[in-house]
């Protein structure tokens, strides 16, 4: 890999696109390892920090100062860098969220190029690539092994469009959103194999009300979505290339206008106004002041070296947000495992409501049956949670929620769900992160942290959500967290509903 560097993992102002390996360290003549270029990570936030508008919004970093063209401008250097790779024949593999840092520039890093497929350009000898998140997997791959399985570039251009879609669409999952047909919604994996895209125009599958209107768009973006999504299901081969993105992208990004009303809302010179005043979308110019948009400048010469070392990065720390009522005590609730076979379950905790008057927050602070496969100690994917944002449930399911996870994935949310337009008991309208010290630290942050910091998440979401303040509403508010063992095996989301 140090001798064969893609073309432009480097440029001349010294920006690492690619964090590649950059020599290779013998001791005695015996191989030791290799050099990676260093990151300076403080200056960077996860890609999964700009798609979530919560988490943009409520961040301490650059990213609350992140315009739609930004957004734009993120997209289009992402795809320039798997086209890149691509054309080195390199395939990513695990291309998630956690292995893409973003700059203030929008100009982007890839990490994790060591775990990358690559092939012996002499030898012709594929090293694969073993590890790889679900929901980023492309459906006809779902269930494969790893350590036998050859990947195309077909598998990387599902998941670029994926996070594509989140970045242009406040991210929204192209495979979440209302099921109209009796019955739990189908798993996101089911609904990608079945080509149902969340704006495909299928009537078993429509998007939330709260989400961005496709249209914002130009109509070649969604065109491509729908070969991404809807096509190639059918035929993986009818993905679009990454270069194909590159171009689309660059092309929006040349034919974007500003407001006139508002400098921070921008959008595609072919609506005929802007769509963040008709949406009344809150869209304000922070005092942070970022750079001009870049995108990747010419490379540096490939056989050139950099002075290595190993990428550091440290944990976000998420903004608190104002609190909801305080809860009072009620009785415990036992939740049973899922089935026989599952590894115990977490002790459950408290279940907590409080009362306002008619109103009141229910707090399920329960625990939750891991079914299968290994305990996993980094954090659950923001995607997996949030596609249940919008579907309706039983209080009673909603209490007995579970998790699952298999080896090389995150736990995801297992929910029986009902049609929202049938009796329910709960909408689900937040998926948020309870843990106000970073985002992805393994330790556990006490029982009454995770608790106080969903209170104060879902407390702040409830408005935006209802259309009323949370005291003039006569709805009741609930939420679900994990325990002390749930986090450990990575859950650290709460789900608002």
């Amino acid at each position: 890999m140090a001798a064969s560097r893609p073309h432009g993992w480097r440029e001349h102002t010294g920006h690492v696109m690619l964090a590649w390996p950059t020599e290779t360290v013998f001791d005695n003549g015996r191989f030791v390892g290799f050099l990676m270029p260093s990151i300076t990570s403080h200056a960077t936030v996860e890609l999964h920090r700009v798609v979530n508008p919560t988490d943009r919004e409520e961040g301490t970093s650059f990213t609350a100062a992140f315009t739609w063209k930004y957004l734009v401008a993120t997209a289009r250097n992402l795809a320039r860098a798997v086209d890149a790779l691509h054309k080195a024949e390199v395939v990513i593999g695990d291309f998630n969220e956690r292995n893409v840092l973003v700059w203030s520039d929008s100009r982007v890093t890839l990490l994790d190029c060591d775990s990358m497929q690559v092939t012996d350009p002499i030898k012709r000898r594929k090293f694969l690539c073993t590890v790889g998140r679900a929901e980023f997997t492309p459906p006809e791959l779902q269930g494969a092994n790893w350590h036998t399985t050859v990947r195309t570039e077909s598998s990387d251009l599902f998941a670029l469009a994926i996070h594509i879609h989140q970045l242009l669409l406040e991210g929204e999952f192209p495979f979440g959103g209302v099921w109209h047909r009796a019955g739990d919604m189908p798993h996101p994996s089911e609904l990608a194999r079945r080509g149902l895209w969340v704006h495909a125009g299928n009537s078993l599958l429509t998007p939330r009300p709260d989400t961005l209107e496709i249209g914002v768009l130009p109509p070649d973006i969604i065109a491509l979505f729908r070969q991404a999504f809807v096509d190639g299901a059918i035929n993986p081969r009818r993905r679009p290339s990454a270069s194909r993105w590159n171009a689309a992208l660059t092309a929006l990004s040349n034919n974007l206008t500003t407001c006139s009303r508002d400098q921070a809302h921008v959008y595609s010179q072919h609506l005929a106004r802007c769509p963040w005043c008709d949406q009344n979308t809150k869209r304000s110019i922070t005092q942070v002041r970022l750079p001009p948009v870049r995108t990747p400048q010419a490379p540096l010469n490939p056989r050139a070296s950099t002075a290595p070392s190993p990428v550091s990065r440290a944990p976000v720390r998420p903004a608190v947000r104002p609190p909801a009522p305080a809860p009072v005590t009620r009785a415990p609730s036992a939740i049973p495992a899922t089935s026989a076979s599952a590894p115990p379950s977490p002790t459950s905790t408290t279940r907590t409501p409080t009362k306002k008057g008619k109103v009141g927050w229910i707090l399920l602070s329960v625990g939750v049956a891991i079914a299968g496969g290994a305990y996993l100690r980094h954090s659950t994917p923001p995607t997996a949670w949030t596609s249940l944002v919008g579907q309706c449930a039983t209080l009673e399911s909603f209490d007995r929620l579970t998790a699952s996870t298999a080896v090389d994935q995150s736990p995801e949310p297992r929910l029986a769900t009902v049609d929202c337009s049938g009796p329910h008991d709960v909408e689900i309208f937040a998926a948020v992160n309870p843990n106000g010290r970073g985002l992805f630290l393994t330790e556990w942050p006490g029982e009454d942290s995770v608790k106080d910091q969903t209170r104060k998440a879902c407390g702040s979401k409830f408005a935006s959500y209802i259309g009323l303040p949370y005291g003039e509403s006569e709805f009741e508010g609930t939420f679900w967290s994990p325990n002390e063992q749930g986090w450990e095996l990575g859950i650290h989301t709460s789900l608002c509903a």
